[in-house]
């Protein structure tokens, strides 16, 4: 189960730095983000790149996670309320409230 763990986490932070540094890429080229150095790590592919200023704050962010945290029951028991939030939020923004009401019902159970 700890090899299942460690093979998840590893692909999941995977994933949230590839969308940081697409993001990032992105909002550059629209002028709504400021210029930061972009390396790109392959001439074949184009949307593969590098953000050593974005990879940073992403390390200082978990650091600071882990230090507020302290052990990692408190971090899982966060992750697991924060899903429900981002229900409860929608609810309350939601203009259709049968299509959220629905969403809440289906996540009980």
């Amino acid at each position: 189960m700890f090899v299942v763990a460690v093979a998840a986490a590893i692909i999941a932070s995977q994933a949230m730095i590839s969308a940081a540094f697409s993001i990032v890429a992105q909002s550059l080229s629209l002028n709504c983000f400021p210029r930061v150095k972009i390396v790109h790590t392959s001439a074949k592919y184009e949307g593969q790149v590098y953000i050593p200023e974005i990879n940073y704050m992403l390390m200082v962010a978990c650091v600071i996670v882990t230090l507020a945290f302290k052990t990692t029951e408190k971090i899982g028991h966060a992750y697991g309320k924060q899903p429900g939030n981002l229900l409860k939020s929608f609810n309350s923004y939601s203009w259709d409230s049968k299509i959220s009401n629905f969403l809440l019902r289906k996540s009980k159970r």
